[in-house]
């Protein structure tokens, strides 16, 4: 009768992770694709600069561009004074 409930549970327990592990990946497995550069050009992603990556700056927010009158990229206590006009 012990070694029956054990094996139920074990039974049990091993196909709830089969499931949720099969779940958890999500549509298309979640990984790399095979064959081929990884994603974004070299490694680190488009903008690391390496191999196939443009060292593109992020965008700039519209606020810091009309707040930042000499555009060196922050805003000094001068420019948060003038902020109002």
């Amino acid at each position: 009768m012990k070694t029956t409930q054990n094996t139920i549970l074990t039974t049990l327990l091993v196909s709830t992770l089969a499931v949720g592990m099969t779940f958890a990946q999500g549509p298309g497995g979640g990984g790399r694709p095979p064959h081929g550069p990884p994603p974004g050009g070299g490694p680190g992603g488009p903008h690391a600069g390496g191999p196939g990556g443009d060292q593109a700056e992020p965008p700039v927010p519209p606020i810091v561009k009309a707040l930042d009158k000499d555009a060196d990229g922050s805003i000094s206590v001068d420019e948060m004074k003038e902020a109002p006009e």
